[in-house]
This record gives structure tokens, C-alpha cells and sequence, in this order.
């Protein structure tokens, strides 16, 4: 398994009810492709933690560096885990 970190900025402020869209479409999504993780969102600022198999996080993060919704996508850490930190 593979755990990856990253930081990016929104284009723009996103309201309660859009990040609770992509949370809704994230964990649907993260749940069927055995991945997990966190993400955090403040004042236009996101960061968030990827886990799972290495195959299929690494494609999700490739997907999420061309969201349009974000830019100054950052990687803060990629490594290989044992276990997840989150369930």
C-alpha cells in the first residue's frame, strides 16, 4: 500500500454545500476502490492524505493534479505503509 500527502489552493472559495458534494462524491468513489484517507479545507487552502494500493492511488492522484477546481498541486509525502491511518 501506498500513502501519498499533498496540498493545492482552490481557484476559488468553495461553499458548505459544494465541499460537501465532493465529500459526498469522494467517499462513494474512495469506498469502491479501497481507498481512504482525509481531506482538509481551509480558507481556500486543501490538504489531503491518499491510501490504498499503490495502482490505484497513484491514478486517483493523477485525476485529482487536473482537477480544475484546484491548482499548486504539492506533493508533501509519497511512501509505502504497512497500515492505514484511516478507515
Amino acid at each position: 500500500m501506498i500513502s501519498i500527502i499533498y496540498v493545492s489552493t482552490s481557484v476559488r472559495l468553495l461553499s458548505d454545500d459544494e465541499l460537501m458534494d465532493i465529500l459526498k462524491v469522494s467517499r462513494e468513489n474512495n469506498s469502491v476502490s479501497d481507498v481512504t484517507g482525509l481531506l482538509l479545507y481551509k480558507g481556500g487552502n486543501f490538504m489531503q492524505v491518499l491510501e490504498g494500493p499503490e495502482d490505484v492511488v497513484n491514478v486517483l492522484y493523477e485525476k485529482i493534479k487536473t482537477d480544475p477546481r484546484h491548482k499548486g498541486v504539492s506533493t508533501i509525502s509519497t511512501e509505502q505503509i504497512q497500515a492505514r491511518q484511516f478507515h
